[in-house]
């Protein structure tokens, strides 16, 4: 039962909420009163890590716009412990349910609690980190994780990432996965990269250190460069509008001494524009083909033909992997129509030639 986890904050407790608006965020959207819920009647929960970071940000969030048509939203309010693996068996239950939870905490160990509560036993999925550098990999558990007779994760997509911060073992552990990295020089000059990345992901990590100090000056770890405000939201844009994507975790912050809130405001923006993705989904994952065109391109050189397929719901492009690349059945992932232009020219992109090469393994 939530409520065995949860402790609500309703939206009454916070100052300022009575002033607020009725198209306002906070006036629009449900709160968990700790009694039953009927899960399928929502979509997306907001479920707060630590209360003192994730009620600062709530506030933000709550005077922003609301404008869209469906209140499908439900404030969980807070966990009552704030061991990040209390809220594992919790979220189990939110993804039974249908619920894909945005957990707010300033504990970067929120995507490990995400990655296991949405992949029990040894079911594997494709995570996304989206930060300036791989300090989840010094830690034993993901060490663990991405080692070859143990891993889960499928593919592992990295965004943001910054050359002068990566370290020798770090490129060791990554040759025993797929991974596809884009680093933050070439999302700079094109945000629209991360897509399909974001597009396959199943889980994804927002950390603000991916952010530069000045856009996010109570980030835990500091640093001069990253990620403009406006370009951290549209890759959390990106996030929510993936058919596929289950759940997000947004940490790496400290908000007590946020004198001007401009931390708080970022966060709280970045959480608003991963809603507003979700509510504007294409709905053309899972794939069917009635939905979907078929461009077969053949490569010569190869004898063999590679099919892209286009869909007619979104625009958005997949490459399918032939069986004899993955072992299994006819694999799709998502990819651009500049990937597509390429392979015309007989011409895979590294990105994709990485991720079949890891799919061998």
């Amino acid at each position: 039962m939530l409520k065995h986890w949860l402790s609500s904050d309703k939206g009454a407790q916070f100052s300022s909420f009575d002033g607020l608006k009725f198209d306002q965020f906070g006036k629009s959207i449900h709160f968990f009163s700790g009694e039953e819920e009927k899960l399928e009647e929502r979509h997306i929960g907001i479920i707060g890590l630590d209360k003192k970071n994730a009620n600062a940000i709530r506030q933000k969030l709550f005077s922003l716009s609301h404008p869209w048509a469906e209140k499908r939203i439900i404030d969980f309010g807070n966990l009552r412990n704030e061991d990040p693996s209390f809220a594992i068996q919790c979220l189990r239950e939110l993804k039974a349910g249908g619920i894909i939870p945005i957990l707010i905490g300033k504990n970067h160990l929120a995507g490990k609690i995400l990655f296991e509560a949405f992949t029990p036993d040894q079911n594997v999925t494709n995570a996304v980190w989206i930060q300036e550098k791989l300090s989840y990999l010094k830690e034993d558990y993901w060490i663990n994780l991405v080692n070859k007779s143990y891993s889960r994760i499928n593919t592992l997509g990295i965004l943001g990432s910054q050359a002068h911060f990566r370290h020798s073992h770090e490129n060791e552990l990554l040759k025993n996965i797929p991974f596809q990295e884009i680093r933050l020089g070439a999302l700079r000059e094109n945000i629209n990269l991360a897509e399909p990345i974001l597009r396959d992901a199943d889980i994804a990590s927002i950390d603000a250190n991916a952010l530069r100090h000045s856009e996010a000056p109570c980030q835990i770890i500091k640093s001069p460069n990253g990620f403009y405000g406006e370009e951290l939201c549209h890759l959390s844009r990106y996030a929510g509008i993936s058919d596929r994507l289950k759940g997000l975790s947004l940490t790496g912050f400290d908000l007590s001494e946020d004198k001007h809130n401009i931390t708080t405001a970022i966060l709280a923006q970045t959480i608003w524009y991963f809603i507003d993705g979700f509510i504007n989904r294409k709905g053309d994952y899972p794939l069917k083909e009635q939905n979907l065109t078929e461009y077969l391109v053949d490569f010569k050189a190869l004898d063999t033909k590679i099919s892209f397929w286009k869909s007619t719901l979104s625009g958005r492009w997949w490459i399918q992997l032939p069986k004899e690349k993955t072992g299994e059945k006819n694999m799709l992932i998502a990819c651009t129509y500049e990937d597509y232009l390429e392979a015309t020219n007989e011409d895979i992109p590294e990105r994709l030639i990485k991720v079949m090469d890891g799919l061998r393994r």
